[in-house]
């Protein structure tokens, strides 16, 4: 689910698990639509000290903030 959100929104689906999205079209009003959506979709809350571009700068990032604050 987190990497259909991501590839509609960059609209690019090249990338791996691991591949910096930024090579694939990944910026900083993408990362925001990416984390909007995720909170909406799943329910969930990033807090403020964990909305840092490194925590969205890969498919494998994402899964381990999400993983990290949807239990």
């Amino acid at each position: 689910m987190i990497t259909k959100v991501v590839q509609e929104i960059i609209n690019n689906n090249e990338f791996d698990e691991d591949d910096d999205l930024v090579m694939y079209g990944m910026d900083s009003m993408n990362t925001i639509r990416v984390v909007v959506e995720l909170e909406t979709q799943l329910n969930i809350i990033f807090p403020d000290e964990e909305l840092i571009s490194d925590n969205f700068s890969s498919i494998k990032k994402i899964v381990a903030v999400v993983e990290k604050y949807s239990n």
